[in-house]
């Protein structure tokens, strides 16, 4: 999933790009299946429905890809190139602008080959479906 390495403190909030699952016009998390929408994020504990399999274990404790500083928290990819890391022929690209107790992170697909820098926080102030 994301490491949380440093505060961000380069302005309030932070627009990247994030992969979503699109459903009934409304964007999910491939990885954890949760809706994205204006707000607080909410609090991870299971996996939504719409979550891609291959993710299933991000909220295992004893996973690698665990991250308990993430329940209450999203990221974004600062370049939109690297939303490529979580893109499938199921998912599209949103733009999302968040605030809220940044943070710098990386993050790592799952076979451990690419990493990217994401900003993280625990709101999301604007979300839209982009064209990529």
């Amino acid at each position: 999933m994301c490491k949380i390495t440093t505060p961000y403190k380069k302005s309030k909030n932070f627009t990247g790009f994030k992969s979503v699952v699109v459903k009934n016009k409304k964007l999910y998390s491939p990885v954890t299946g949760i809706e994205y929408k204006v707000g607080a994020v909410p609090e991870i504990d299971a996996i939504g429905k719409y979550a891609e399999p291959i993710y299933l274990n991000v909220l295992e404790k004893n996973s690698d890809l665990y991250e308990p500083k993430m329940k209450e928290k999203t990221g974004v990819f600062q370049d939109i190139i690297k939303t490529e890391i979580y893109r499938s022929n199921s998912t599209k690209v949103a733009k999302m602008t968040i605030s809220g107790d940044l943070y710098n992170g990386i993050i790592q697909n799952i076979a451990g080959t690419t990493t990217a820098k994401v900003i993280v926080g625990n709101h999301i102030d604007e979300i839209e479906l982009i064209d990529y």
